[in-house]
């Protein structure tokens, strides 16, 4: 009897740990979603997100971060379906040269761009978030906005007159855009501005836009051409020969096999541009090893009056790594982007302080020059 009754104290007591363990875990998960809504909300307080252009004065500076909403829509159970159903048709292309036009399930190739707000929600703009916070606190007296691929689609990275209205725009994974955003984007940058790629696999594909409906729809890119009526099999990398010239650099590949003997950032192999413009400045040669062995760092190419500075690699998975980030500061300050450590009272990071001068890995010193 006394056994009995132990037995059932004991299941009782460990039904009770086991149910506050439970509340416990809960209590945590909610703590971590209210978190991450706090943060949201302020981030949507903090950031101008409807781009009023009045606190944008030549006396200050003024930060772009263009959250990838084209990128985000083609994601969206739209182009990708289709590039799988009709997978066979592009390896039958490369194989054998043959164009085989696809009629069917063309509904896929557009697809509805999110708003600004729900935008800020998606994945692919936490490393964008994660550093206009982190500027915010770096430099407080710099200007931050919030823009979307609509908005330097429609020009409104320019004032009346055609000149810049900020001194950096810091892209994420801007791997479809219009031909007008990809233009706009160059004249920003021959204007004298200063375009940051955090990510790869850049401008790889032209979609169209459709303000009406809200929606893009493939034009040409990925292995694909759209013309309304039928798709065929096409070029991988929409403007590959003309940002060689601008950009620097073209995506490399996702399913190769790619080590870095020098990885400052600790980054894993994911999505990488290769440099493929001779004048491009190496600022980081991350010593990549792979099949192609192909130059991957992080550079700098002037172009027109401005400049592209490209880390190379998908910085949305490093960019809470602490040498990154002060890579970045770095490169913030030294281009002018954010106030001078004297105006911040702050002592001056050079890159001295975190990496090393590393010289190009043997057999990697030539640049291509052109895209095969």
């Amino acid at each position: 009897m006394l056994l009995k009754i132990t037995i059932a104290l004991f299941v009782i007591i460990f039904s009770f740990i086991i149910a506050s363990f439970i509340a416990n875990v809960y209590a945590e998960q909610n703590g971590k979603k209210e978190n991450m809504q706090r943060l949201l909300e302020d981030l949507v307080g903090n950031y101008n997100l409807n781009q009023d252009s009045s606190s944008l004065t030549t006396n200050n500076r003024n930060i772009a971060f263009v959250l990838p909403t084209f990128t985000m829509a083609a994601y969206y159970n739209s182009f990708y379906v289709f590039y799988a159903q009709y997978e066979s048709i592009v390896k039958n292309y490369e194989q054998t040269g043959k164009k085989e036009n696809v009629t069917s399930n063309l509904n896929l190739l557009s697809s509805t761009v999110p708003q600004k707000g729900v935008s800020l929600n998606h994945p692919k703009a936490t490393g964008l978030q994660y550093l206009a916070q982190h500027i915010s606190q770096f430099s407080p007296n710099t200007n931050i906005n919030f823009l979307t691929d609509v908005d330097v689609h429609n020009g409104l990275i320019f004032n009346s007159n055609k000149q810049n209205l900020y001194n950096a725009i810091v892209l994420g994974h801007q791997e479809y855009v219009t031909q007008q955003e990809y233009d706009n984007l160059k004249k920003f940058v021959e204007n004298g501005g200063i375009l940051i790629l955090l990510d790869a696999n850049m401008f790889y594909a032209e979609v169209a836009y459709d303000p009406t409906s809200n929606q893009i729809t493939l034009v040409k890119g990925h292995y694909w051409a759209f013309d309304g009526q039928k798709a065929w099999p096409d070029v991988k990398e929409r403007w590959a020969a003309e940002s060689t010239e601008w950009v620097g650099s073209n995506f490399y590949c996702s399913s190769c096999s790619v080590t870095f003997d020098n990885n400052p950032f600790q980054y894993s192999h994911y999505e990488e541009q290769y440099i493929t413009n001779p004048n491009a400045k190496i600022l980081i040669d991350y010593q990549a090893k792979s099949d192609l062995n192909y130059p991957i760092g992080a550079y700098e190419l002037k172009s027109g009056l401005g400049k592209v500075i490209s880390f190379s690699i998908f910085g949305d998975n490093v960019v809470s790594n602490n040498n990154f980030l002060k890579f970045f500061n770095n490169l913030l300050l030294e281009n002018n982007i954010l106030e001078t450590p004297q105006q911040q009272g702050q002592k001056h990071i050079s890159q001295a302080d975190t990496l090393s001068e590393i010289p190009f890995a043997a057999g990697t010193t030539s640049v291509p020059g052109s895209i095969k």
